[in-house]
Protein backbone atom coordinates (compact mmCIF):
# COMPACT_ATOMS: atom_id res chain seq x y z
CA UNK A 1 0.00 0.00 0.00
CA UNK A 2 1.12 3.32 -0.88
CA UNK A 3 0.81 6.52 1.18
CA UNK A 4 0.12 9.48 -0.04
CA UNK A 5 1.47 13.08 0.46
CA UNK A 6 0.25 16.28 0.67
CA UNK A 7 1.94 18.60 -1.73
CA UNK A 8 4.48 20.90 -0.29
CA UNK A 9 3.30 24.49 0.38
CA UNK A 10 5.60 27.29 1.25
CA UNK A 11 4.15 30.34 2.26
CA UNK A 12 5.50 33.85 0.81
CA UNK A 13 7.81 34.19 4.27
CA UNK A 14 9.15 31.47 3.71
CA UNK A 15 9.95 32.22 0.04
CA UNK A 16 11.97 34.67 1.15
CA UNK A 17 14.33 32.60 3.10
CA UNK A 18 17.71 31.67 1.60
CA UNK A 19 16.63 27.82 1.19
CA UNK A 20 15.20 27.98 -2.35
CA UNK A 21 16.97 26.78 -5.34
CA UNK A 22 14.55 28.36 -7.90
CA UNK A 23 15.77 31.99 -9.47
CA UNK A 24 18.78 31.70 -7.08
CA UNK A 25 20.35 34.96 -7.58
CA UNK A 26 22.18 37.69 -5.87
CA UNK A 27 18.45 39.78 -6.35
CA UNK A 28 17.13 36.90 -4.31
CA UNK A 29 17.34 37.74 -1.24
CA UNK A 30 16.95 41.26 -1.43
CA UNK A 31 13.52 43.31 -0.72
CA UNK A 32 11.53 45.00 -3.56
CA UNK A 33 12.69 48.11 -2.20
CA UNK A 34 16.49 47.02 -2.99
CA UNK A 35 15.77 45.77 -6.20
CA UNK A 36 13.27 48.89 -7.70
CA UNK A 37 17.03 50.89 -6.02
CA UNK A 38 19.01 48.37 -8.17
CA UNK A 39 17.09 48.58 -11.44
CA UNK A 40 16.49 52.06 -11.74
CA UNK A 41 20.73 52.64 -10.94
CA UNK A 42 21.55 49.75 -13.46
CA UNK A 43 19.18 51.90 -15.99
CA UNK A 44 20.62 54.85 -15.12
CA UNK A 45 24.20 53.57 -15.76
CA UNK A 46 23.59 52.02 -19.11
CA UNK A 47 21.76 55.34 -20.04
CA UNK A 48 24.89 57.09 -18.79
CA UNK A 49 27.28 54.64 -21.01
CA UNK A 50 25.52 55.17 -23.98
CA UNK A 51 25.45 58.63 -23.90
CA UNK A 52 29.15 58.62 -23.48
CA UNK A 53 29.74 56.48 -25.48
CA UNK A 54 27.53 58.57 -28.52
CA UNK A 55 29.90 61.93 -27.45
CA UNK A 56 32.71 60.06 -27.72
CA UNK A 57 32.16 58.95 -31.51
CA UNK A 58 30.47 62.32 -32.59
CA UNK A 59 33.86 64.33 -30.90
CA UNK A 60 35.59 62.12 -32.66
CA UNK A 61 33.64 62.95 -36.28
CA UNK A 62 33.61 66.21 -35.75
CA UNK A 63 37.59 66.19 -35.26
CA UNK A 64 37.38 64.75 -38.32
CA UNK A 65 35.45 66.95 -40.06
CA UNK A 66 37.51 70.18 -38.86
CA UNK A 67 40.74 68.72 -39.83
CA UNK A 68 38.80 68.15 -44.13
CA UNK A 69 37.60 71.93 -43.21
CA UNK A 70 41.36 73.12 -42.55
CA UNK A 71 42.52 71.51 -45.31
CA UNK A 72 39.88 73.10 -47.81
CA UNK A 73 40.38 76.48 -46.57
CA UNK A 74 44.37 76.03 -46.95
CA UNK A 75 43.47 74.57 -50.84
CA UNK A 76 40.75 77.93 -51.01
CA UNK A 77 43.22 80.47 -49.32
CA UNK A 78 46.00 78.64 -52.00
CA UNK A 79 44.10 79.12 -55.12
CA UNK A 80 42.76 82.76 -53.55
CA UNK A 81 46.96 83.76 -53.46
CA UNK A 82 47.19 82.53 -56.82
CA UNK A 83 44.18 84.90 -58.32
CA UNK A 84 45.76 87.90 -56.59
CA UNK A 85 49.30 87.61 -58.20
CA UNK A 86 47.74 87.31 -61.67
CA UNK A 87 45.33 90.34 -60.98
CA UNK A 88 48.39 92.17 -59.45
CA UNK A 89 50.30 91.43 -62.56
CA UNK A 90 48.22 92.60 -64.87
CA UNK A 91 46.95 95.65 -63.20
CA UNK A 92 50.83 96.58 -63.71
CA UNK A 93 50.52 96.47 -67.26
CA UNK A 94 47.02 98.16 -67.76
CA UNK A 95 47.52 101.33 -69.14
CA UNK A 96 45.11 103.41 -70.62
CA UNK A 97 46.24 103.20 -73.96
CA UNK A 98 45.62 99.66 -73.28
CA UNK A 99 42.43 99.98 -72.33
CA UNK A 100 41.36 102.05 -75.04
CA UNK A 101 42.93 99.57 -77.67
CA UNK A 102 40.83 96.78 -75.75
CA UNK A 103 37.49 98.69 -76.78
CA UNK A 104 36.90 100.49 -73.19
CA UNK A 105 36.19 104.54 -73.32
CA UNK A 106 36.86 107.30 -70.42
CA UNK A 107 33.86 107.53 -68.62
CA UNK A 108 31.87 110.80 -69.29
CA UNK A 109 30.77 113.09 -66.62
CA UNK A 110 30.51 111.90 -63.49
CA UNK A 111 27.32 112.38 -61.45
CA UNK A 112 27.07 111.43 -57.61
CA UNK A 113 23.42 110.89 -56.17
CA UNK A 114 22.91 112.12 -52.43
CA UNK A 115 19.90 111.28 -50.04
CA UNK A 116 18.07 114.05 -48.45
CA UNK A 117 17.58 112.24 -45.19
CA UNK A 118 18.16 109.00 -43.51
CA UNK A 119 15.48 106.52 -44.67
CA UNK A 120 14.86 105.65 -40.98
CA UNK A 121 11.37 105.06 -39.06
CA UNK A 122 10.56 107.94 -36.43
CA UNK A 123 8.41 106.55 -33.38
Amino acid sequence: MRIRRKPIRITESQGHLPFRTKNAGFLSYANPLERRIFGILSGMFLLLSITYVYFLASSVGYVSVRGEIVQKTRILSGQTAILEAAYLARAVDMTESYAVSRGLSPAGKQEFVERAANLTLDR
